[in-house]
């Protein structure tokens, strides 16, 4: 199945439960930006209403889009051209 086919999103944020440097996320979440990279957004909760103890770092975060979308190009798709054609479809 290419991504064209695939009708699903999918919206990538922190996992507070785990580390958000580790590899986990890079071992699961990078082969989904890269298989299907005209389906998955990227995003975070900011500005954590529902952190009152352990508020992440949000320069940690965005450090961590590198390590899931290694090119120009993907980082464009999943930060800019897949959030417009999923929310503002009539601009694209």
């Amino acid at each position: 199945m290419n991504s064209d086919d695939f009708r699903q999103w999918s919206r990538h944020a922190a996992d507070w439960g785990v580390d958000y440097r580790s590899s986990l996320r890079e071992r699961s979440v990078r082969p989904l930006v890269e298989d299907y990279p005209e389906r998955v957004l990227w995003g975070t909760d900011w500005p954590h209403p529902n952190m009152q103890e352990r508020i992440p770092d949000d320069g940690a975060l965005v450090d961590v889009i590198p390590q899931i979308a290694a090119t120009h190009d993907l980082q464009r798709k999943l930060l800019v051209d897949n959030p417009m054609r999923l929310y503002w479809p009539e601009d694209g």
